[in-house]
């Protein structure tokens, strides 16, 4: 072997060996950029399932909130309904009252013109009483006076 030789053997290796380097270089980059790909994918469908899970949570949230809205309502419609009746209960126990507060004052108005009545005939009576009172007195003087007279004197 002659020094030709072996610097070919050399030059060759070294070749090889840069050859070998690049197309190692080149089959890491492809490498990368697959990876990179791939991830780049997968970041994508994470992406794409987190804006359908947000969505999904949006429409629950929404179906929720429309659920609590139509028994809210349900329930207010209820209470409503509920005081109503309430109120209606109540007016007419007022009117009721004020049927019996009516009733009383017409009694009271009735009482009180009755008792002028009665107040009135007692002292009409009175009066009457002390009319015949007086007559009385009268007809015992009068009886006094011919009890001291004779029979004759009383008849004339």
């Amino acid at each position: 072997m002659d020094q030709y030789e072996i610097m070919w053997i050399v030059i060759s290796f070294g070749v090889g060996g840069v050859i070998a380097f690049l197309l190692k270089g080149r089959l890491m980059y492809h490498r990368l950029k697959a990876a990179k790909s791939e991830a780049e994918k997968e970041i994508e469908e994470a992406q794409r399932k987190a804006e359908t899970l947000l969505k999904e949570s949006k429409l629950e949230a929404k179906d929720r909130l429309f659920k609590m809205k139509s028994d809210f309502d349900r329930e207010t419609k209820e209470t409503r309904l509920e005081l109503k009746k309430r109120e209606k209960r109540l007016i007419q126990k007022e009117e009721h009252i004020d049927q019996k507060i009516g009733q009383i004052e017409q009694r009271e108005l009735e009482i009180t013109t009755k008792e002028k009545q009665v107040e009135t005939l007692e002292e009409g009576l009175k009066q009457r009483e002390g009319e015949y009172n007086q007559l009385l007195e009268e007809q015992k003087k009068q009886l006094e006076k011919i009890s001291t007279l004779t029979a004759e004197q009383a008849k004339e």
